[in-house]
C-alpha cells in the first residue's frame, strides 16, 4: 500500500484520480483505520489531507460566512474563538463527540465524509444552515449539508472529489440553540438518537420566525425535520406546539432495528428530545444568551 501526502487539494485531487477506486481519503483516520484493521477496506494507496494548509484554518469570508477547513478537528472547534463568537451550536456539539482522544484526532470533514447517521455534526450543520464546498477534476461546487446524505454510510461526493470546507452562514439575530443527544452508555458513544435545532424569534421572542431541525441517529442518513419546521414557523411557541413539533418530527424519522436500540425507542426518543431541544433554544433566545 502506498502513503501519498499532498501539500495542496490540486494535488489531493491528482492523487485520487490516479489511484482510481484503489485510493482512499484520510484525514483524521478515525473510522478508514478502525475499518481496514477489520478487513473492511484494503486500499491501494492512503492519501493523506495531513499536508494541506489550507483545510487547517477557519476564517471568516467576505460575506461574513464562517469557513472552517475540512481538516479542523474537533477539539479545535470546541474552543476556537470564531466558531465560539459566531457558531458556539458547532462548538457545544463538538464537546459532545465520542472521546478526547478521538475529539483530538478527529476532523469535521472527515466525520461528515463517513456518513454515519449517528454521528453528532451532521445534526448541528443542518440546524446552522450550513453548506458544504466540494472539490473534484470538474471543479469546485457546494451543496446544503441536508443534502449531502444520500444513503447509509453513502455521501454526494463522486470519484475523485473531496469535501474541503464547511461554510457557516452568518446566524440571525433573536436566535437560540441547542444540541441533545442520548446514548445507552454514555456521550462517548454514537448517537441513539442526536438533535439539532436552531430558533430564531421576534422581536418580542414569543413568536417563532424560523425553526431549523436536524435528526441524527433516527434514520439511515441524518435528516431535517422541515414539516415539524412549518409546524413551528410563524407561531407563538407553548409547550403544545413543541409537542406537536416533537411528533411531526418523528414521522419524518425511519429508524431501524439494530443492536443499539429499537426502531419504537428511536421514535420514542425524537418525539422527547425535539421538544427538550427546542424549548432550550427558546430559552436561550429569550434570555439573550444567543447570537
Amino acid at each position: 500500500m502506498e502513503y501519498v501526502r499532498p501539500s495542496s487539494i490540486k494535488e489531493a485531487i491528482d492523487a485520487l484520480t490516479e489511484f482510481g477506486e484503489g485510493a482512499k481519503l484520510i484525514a483524521g483516520g478515525q473510522s478508514l483505520l478502525a475499518f481496514m484493521k477489520q478487513g473492511m477496506f484494503e486500499p491501494d494507496a492512503l492519501v493523506s489531507l495531513s499536508g494541506i494548509p489550507e483545510l487547517k484554518e477557519v476564517e471568516i469570508d467576505e460575506d461574513g460566512s464562517l469557513s472552517i477547513g475540512a481538516m479542523v478537528t474537533h477539539t479545535e472547534i470546541m474552543h476556537h474563538p470564531l466558531i465560539l463568537e459566531h457558531a458556539p451550536l458547532l462548538a457545544e456539539t463538538a464537546g459532545k463527540v465520542a472521546s478526547t482522544q478521538i475529539r483530538n484526532m478527529g476532523t469535521w470533514g472527515g466525520n461528515l465524509s463517513h456518513g454515519e447517521p449517528g454521528a453528532d455534526p451532521p445534526a448541528a450543520l443542518i440546524a446552522s444552515n450550513a453548506t458544504v464546498k466540494i472539490t473534484g477534476p470538474e471543479g469546485t461546487r457546494a451543496i446544503p449539508v441536508e443534502d449531502f446524505f444520500v444513503d447509509y454510510l453513502t455521501t454526494d461526493l463522486n470519484p475523485g472529489e473531496i469535501l474541503t470546507h464547511i461554510i457557516v452562514p452568518v446566524q440571525p439575530e433573536n436566535c437560540g440553540t441547542a444540541y441533545i443527544k442520548h446514548t445507552i452508555r454514555d456521550n462517548g458513544d454514537l448517537a441513539i438518537v442526536g438533535i439539532g435545532v436552531r430558533v430564531t424569534m421576534d422581536k418580542s421572542r414569543t413568536l417563532i420566525q424560523d425553526a431549523r431541525i436536524g435528526i441524527n441517529g433516527a434514520s439511515l442518513t441524518t435528516i431535517r425535520a422541515k414539516e415539524a419546521e412549518k409546524l413551528l414557523n410563524g407561531n407563538v411557541w407553548d409547550e403544545n406546539l413543541l409537542a406537536a413539533a416533537g411528533e411531526q418530527s418523528a414521522d419524518a424519522c425511519e429508524p431501524l432495528d439494530d443492536a443499539e436500540a429499537s426502531a419504537e425507542y428511536r421514535i420514542k426518543m425524537v418525539k422527547v428530545l425535539v421538544r427538550r431541544a427546542l424549548k432550550q433554544a427558546i430559552d436561550a433566545a429569550v434570555a439573550e444568551k444567543a447570537y
